[in-house]
């Protein structure tokens, strides 16, 4: 009898470390699955950044090649109107005289 409840006493004692052990080691584990997928987190967000500054930095560079062709279509604009206006100009000087 005392043999029997030593040994169920021993066998509980037993399964209690295992079980202790396999949650210690799933506790473990998962604090390395955190600890992980921040990394991840981080570095996902660093690259979102980083795609966004380029995206962005590309977009200023079309825009400012854009305001230059707008000014020199601006400029060749303003040419022909002179052009047009001093034809203009001549041609009425022409019939007034």
């Amino acid at each position: 009898m005392i043999g029997g409840a030593l040994g169920a006493a021993l066998g509980y004692y037993w399964h209690r470390m295992q079980v202790n052990a396999r949650l210690q080691s799933a506790e473990t584990r998962a604090a390395q699955i955190i600890a992980e997928a921040d990394t991840t987190a981080k570095e996902l967000v660093l690259q979102g950044k980083d795609e966004v500054l380029q995206f962005r930095e590309e977009t200023e560079r079309e825009l400012e090649r854009r305001r230059r062709d707008l000014q020199r279509l601006e400029e060749r604009t303003d040419k022909r109107q002179e052009g047009w206006t001093a034809a203009v100009n001549r041609s009425n000087s022409a019939k007034n005289a």
